[in-house]
């Protein structure tokens, strides 16, 4: 073989190569690790959990595991489902026998305050109450109490309301 049959060998060799390394890049999406939570959240969930030491609190969840479309056809299920299937709530708080007391929201910057509303609106068409705090005047683990309380009261079944829970 000739200088030039070699060099067009060894440079179709690089292309398939190099197309087959493409191919892999572009075929194989990578992801990176990313984190539950900032550490403004971090920080938020453990005074969370301070406050509510008696029952679990989970960060980050899904809003079609709190919620379930509740219409008359497919077509307005699956709309309604979209709706709901790409956001999260930031916390929920849950008895120790996983009942949902209630959805804790923590306002940044990022909040936008009509989504916000839409999105309360929605859980509270499911008697899902939420308890929003700004993230730059969180409250102290007293005053999660007192208001965890005031939740539980005033969403108490009629035969518990009056009795110590």
């Amino acid at each position: 073989m000739t200088q030039n049959q070699w060099l067009l060998i060894g440079l179709a060799l690089s292309a398939v190569f190099a197309a087959i390394a493409f191919a892999n890049v572009l075929g194989r999406p990578r992801y990176l690790p990313k984190a539950i939570m900032t550490g403004n959240e971090l920080e938020f969930f453990r005074r969370l959990s301070r406050a509510h030491n008696e029952g679990f609190v989970f960060p980050q969840v899904a809003m079609s595991a709190l919620l379930e479309p509740k219409a008359l056809t497919r077509n307005s299920r699956l709309a309604a489902f979209r709706r709901i299937s790409q956001k999260r709530v930031d916390y929920t708080l849950h008895e120790p026998d996983l009942s949902l007391i209630c959805v804790v929201e923590l306002d940044d910057r990022t909040h936008d305050a009509s989504k916000d509303a839409a999105r309360d609106a929605m859980l509270r068409s499911a008697g899902i109450p939420t308890m929003r705090w700004s993230s730059t005047s969180k409250p102290s683990i007293a005053e999660i109490r007192d208001r965890v309380s005031a939740i539980r009261k005033a969403h108490a079944p009629r035969s518990t309301q009056g009795r110590a829970l």
